[in-house]
C-alpha cells in the first residue's frame, strides 16, 4: 500500500478523533458500563473476522497469521482489560499498544490497499487498540508507575526468547527477529541483520520512556 494516500490519511485521521473522544468519556467515567464491552466486542470480532477470511480465500498460513507479534498480543491483552481488569496486563497492553500498534499505523505492513477486507481489518485492530488502551488510561483502569517499565522489559524479553526459537523451528519471522518486514518500517535504517536487531532493542526502550511520557500528561503526577 502507499503510504499516506488519502485513505490511509482519513484512517489516521478517524483513529485520533477516536481516541480523543474516548478519553474524555474515560475522564468523566460516562458511558463506563457500555464502552469497554463495545471496544471489546470490536476487537475481539475484527480478529475472528480477519481469521475466517483469510481461511476461507486459501491464504491462512502459521508463518504469518498466528497472534504471536506483540501488536497481536497487545489486542488480546486489551480486550482482557476492558473486560477483566488486571494490573499486569494493562501494563504489558498500554506499552505494547503504543510502541508497537501505534507504529504499525503509520507504516502499516501490509500488501494489500483500499478497497481490500484486509485493509479495513488491519486498522481497525490496531486502530481499535490504540483507541482502548487510551480508554482506559484515561478512565484509570491502567495505572502504570516506573516500576512498569522495568516489568514490561523483562516479560518482552521473555516473550522475545521464546519467539526466537519458534521462529528458527518453524522458519518464521515473528516480532521482525529474522529479518526486516516487506513494507517500509523504521527498521529500515537500522542496518542488515543482526545488527539492526540492536538498534531494535534501543528504540524499543526509547518507546518505553516515551509511552509512559505520554501516560505522565494524560495523568500528571502530584507533588
Amino acid at each position: 500500500m502507499s503510504l499516506l494516500d488519502i485513505h490511509h490519511l482519513l484512517i489516521l485521521m478517524t483513529i485520533v478523533i477516536c481516541t480523543v473522544v474516548v478519553v474524555r468519556f474515560g475522564k468523566q467515567k460516562r458511558g463506563a458500563a457500555v464502552i469497554p464491552k463495545l471496544l471489546a466486542g470490536i476487537l475481539l470480532g475484527s480478529e475472528v473476522v480477519l481469521i475466517l477470511i483469510a481461511i476461507r480465500q486459501g491464504i491462512w498460513s502459521y508463518r504469518w497469521a498466528l497472534p504471536l507479534h506483540l501488536c497481536d498480543l497487545a489486542v488480546f491483552g486489551v480486550v482482557l482489560a476492558l473486560l477483566y481488569p488486571i494490573s499486569l496486563i494493562g501494563e504489558m497492553s498500554y506499552f505494547w499498544v503504543v510502541g508497537g500498534s501505534i507504529p504499525a499505523v503509520l507504516t502499516p505492513d501490509i500488501v494489500v490497499t483500499f478497497p481490500n477486507p484486509f485493509y479495513f481489518l488491519f486498522f481497525l485492530t490496531h486502530g481499535g487498540a490504540i483507541v482502548s488502551v487510551f480508554y482506559l488510561v484515561a478512565s484509570r483502569t491502567i495505572i502504570l508507575s516506573w516500576n512498569s517499565l522495568r516489568r514490561v522489559w523483562i516479560i518482552t524479553h521473555l516473550y522475545a526468547g521464546f519467539i526466537a526459537v519458534f521462529n528458527t523451528t518453524f522458519g518464521t519471522n515473528y516480532l521482525y527477529l529474522c529479518e526486516r518486514p516487506d513494507q517500509f518500517s523504521p527498521l529500515d535504517y537500522l542496518g542488515p541483520w543482526p545488527i539492526y536487531l540492536i538498534g531494535l532493542e534501543i528504540l524499543f526502550i526509547i518507546s518505553l520512556f516515551l509511552s509512559y511520557s505520554i501516560y505522565q500528561i494524560i495523568h500528571p503526577r502530584k507533588c
